[in-house]
């Protein structure tokens, strides 16, 4: 899929491609200003593909997404890690205790992700039954308010 770049040399000829006033360059002033329209180095004016940026968004979004779970997920290889290391270093502790305090540390881990994941699961069914009587239910607003 080739890029094709809309780039006009004066205001008046982008106004005059969106089908504007073409006396009305202010309204150029606040297409920048939105960012629908950018200025080049060479004096140029690019209108500015919405579609584009709201798919550039988005993956930029999806990645981040993806960044926060890699750096909870560290987190917890860190935490986990210090644990073991504070364990190994106490004295009071024999490594059978340890072994054990580990299993059972692991367990109690495991049993909240479960947890979680229900509580994750019944809210999303909450919101379906929802939706289902009110079309126009915002999901963002239900969980804030859940939350």
């Amino acid at each position: 899929m080739t890029e094709v770049r809309k780039i006009f040399s004066s205001k008046k000829e982008l106004l005059k491609h969106l089908g504007k006033n073409e006396k009305d360059v202010r309204l150029v002033d606040r297409m920048i200003a939105k960012g629908e329209v950018v200025k080049t180095e060479e004096g140029d004016y690019e209108l500015v593909d919405m579609a584009d940026v709201r798919q550039t968004v988005d993956k930029l979004l999806e990645e981040i997404v993806q960044l926060k779970t890699e750096k909870g997920k560290l987190e917890q290889k860190v935490a986990d890690l210090e644990l073991d290391k504070e364990i190994r270093e106490s004295n009071e502790v024999s490594e059978a205790e340890y072994k054990e305090a580990r299993v059972q540390w692991l367990y109690y881990a495991d049993e909240y992700e479960k947890e979680k994941k229900d509580k994750e699961f019944r809210i999303r069914k909450c919101f379906q039954w929802i939706k289902a009587r009110n079309p126009k239910a915002n999901w963002e607003e239900f969980r804030d308010w859940i939350m």
